[in-house]
């Protein structure tokens, strides 16, 4: 439901609300273009024309907020005094004009929190200075050379769903970055829409009842494979066997389906040699 303008934001909502839409929009940027009212507020050319540098902004903001609250939330790296309001204002801080555009979409577009930026760059003055600071550009620093390098370095991942959901999302955000640096051509635009397209299913469950976030995250995974295409499913395939966490996969999707779905795949892969 929208607040009306004046309401202090909800940082929750803003950040549940990037994880899919981030995949959405930038599905949509490579695939159609950017469009004209958005290119518009952000000041680039629309349609193709400035798609790439709009997805790669759009993607790095995403990685850094979902990676700031991983390294944030599990007790070896938990950080006193740093939360979502903290992680959303030190995105904008370390964002492109792409990124903090989308930080202001999420914010007021889809939420009408008018007050979001202007609170946003009080809390980035207030942090000026302190142990937070320097943290937070810690983790900027960690989330630029995760997505710049082959491997990221959240080795915590752990056996189960919930990890194989996360470690999805991140790396997906990786692959828009990886592949858009390294080519605009129509078929690296098309591996990221199939990735992108793949990934704005995977659920978050951010601030949501263990027991209802489980059940959210099993669905989105399985939703994440059923409603790929072949280039989404292979990649989600060697993602989950690079995490040693294929078995997990499976489950999630139904051993009988993934059979099926993987004996599928190898026959494409087999007729388009």
């Amino acid at each position: 439901m929208s607040e009306p303008p004046g309401n202090s934001p909800n940082w929750s909502v803003i950040v549940r609300h990037m994880m899919p839409w981030t995949f959405i929009k930038v599905r949509s940027a490579v695939g159609h273009g950017v469009d004209p009212v958005e290119a518009e507020e952000v000041g680039c050319e629309p349609g193709l024309a400035d798609a790439v540098p709009f997805a790669i902004g759009l993607a790095k903001t995403g990685h850094f907020v979902r990676y700031a609250l991983w390294a944030a939330r599990w007790p070896k790296g938990a950080v006193r005094g740093i939360g979502d309001r903290e992680i959303v204002a030190w995105a904008w801080h370390t964002s492109d004009r792409f990124g903090r555009w989308w930080i202001r979409e999420c914010a007021e577009d889809f939420f009408h929190m008018y007050t979001a930026v202007d609170e946003i760059q009080r809390r980035i003055g207030e942090l000026r200075g302190t142990a937070q600071e320097s943290t937070l550009n810690a983790l900027a620093d960690r989330s630029l050379a995760a997505v710049a390098g082959p491997q990221d370095d959240l080795v915590a991942y752990r056996p189960g769903t919930a990890c194989l959901s996360e470690a999805l999302w991140l790396r997906g955000m990786r692959e828009v970055v990886r592949t858009l640096s390294l080519s605009t051509d129509e078929q690296a635009r098309r591996r990221v829409y199939e990735i992108a397209d793949a990934g704005h299913h995977l659920a978050y469950a951010h601030r949501i009842p263990p027991l209802l976030g489980a059940i959210l995250v099993r669905e989105g995974l399985r939703d994440t494979w059923r409603l790929s295409a072949s280039t989404g499913q292979d990649w989600i395939l060697q993602q989950a066997e690079s995490l040693g966490l294929r078995r997990t996969l499976a489950r999630a999707v139904g051993r009988t389906q993934f059979a099926d779905d993987l004996a599928a795949l190898h026959s494409a892969k087999e007729m388009g040699r």
